[in-house]
């Protein structure tokens, strides 16, 4: 058996709204450029896996509300904060915040990044392919047929084809570059109400200074060792304004987020407000030495 690459909105919604010709089926990822339905473009993105392929673009709106609230209470009073919102995957829950912010009357610059969000469709004559920004390979299709590296041992050509097409020299030149973002947030993106940075946080800083930083389910030793979060620590620091804000932590399968709120003073992060049990690099972030950082 295979998988099939569908290209038109209203076929894909039939088919995929059956429970039996879903698995059969892909939507073509330049769909996400005209698709009306909101829905069904979240479906598309949510099929896409990442960083090795092996974490799906799939994001839980209304995961961290409880920490929206907390940062909300803590800008009280700072007119135009300036935001960072690190590794937000579709977006959706850095526009939640910004609602948050809004309605409570603290009109922030919010920017959102996310290394896996920019993304490039280069088809040559019937192969197709989608590239990260590092150059992997995501996706490809040869005419309609898909080939899909996470396909079950049920879709050995569409498995075997990934493989080959792998195999072969990265064609990046060209094609068309999109982001993998909600509906709403390209939207949000659009009209300037949020601003998309090229970031990654374990290879540098930006220009700009933040009061606040957000960085979620990233900096966690689930995936990164204490070194690698410390140099990542040391990165965010250097963004950060005297006095900033850095939120860091993990969001258990439960759905209970562990957090900590860490403020930068005298080039140390001193923590401010823990949630729940915290993150699990509390003390890596404490025990920074504060002569690494440089404003």
């Amino acid at each position: 058996m295979l998988k099939v690459v569908i290209s038109n909105e209203r076929v894909f919604r039939r088919l995929s709204a059956n429970r039996l010709l879903r698995r059969l089926v892909r939507a073509n990822p330049r769909l996400l450029q005209t698709i009306s339905d909101p829905s069904l473009a979240a479906r598309i993105i949510s099929e896409f896996f990442v960083d090795g392929r092996q974490i799906s673009k799939e994001t839980v709106p209304g995961r961290f509300l409880d920490l929206d609230g907390i940062l909300a209470d803590l800008l009280r009073g700072v007119p135009n904060p300036v935001i960072h919102d690190i590794a937000v995957s579709t977006g959706i829950t850095s526009l939640e915040l910004l609602d948050r912010l809004q309605a409570e009357g603290t009109l922030p610059r919010l920017y959102i990044s996310d290394k896996f969000a920019r993304c490039r469709y280069v088809q040559r004559g019937p192969v197709a392919r989608l590239y990260d920004t590092q150059g992997e390979l995501l996706y490809a299709h040869l005419g309609v047929v898909l080939a899909d590296p996470r396909a079950s041992w049920l879709f050995p050509v569409s498995r075997v084809l990934f493989r080959v097409l792998e195999a072969t020299t990265p064609c990046t030149a060209g094609g068309m570059e999109f982001f993998l973002y909600d509906r709403s947030v390209s939207d949000a993106l659009a009209s300037g109400r949020l601003a998309h940075l090229d970031y990654d946080i374990f290879r540098g800083c930006v220009d700009i200074q933040f009061d606040v930083i957000r960085c979620m389910n990233t900096i966690t030793r689930k995936y990164v060792t204490p070194q690698r979060a410390a140099q990542a620590l040391i990165n965010l620091r250097r963004s950060l304004k005297p006095h900033g804000l850095l939120l860091v932590g993990r969001t258990l399968p439960s759905g209970r987020n562990d957090a900590t709120l860490f403020r930068l003073k005298d080039g140390r992060f001193l923590p401010e407000h823990v949630v729940n049990d915290g993150a699990d690099i509390h003390e890596v972030a404490v025990g920074l030495a504060p002569h690494t950082i440089a404003h």
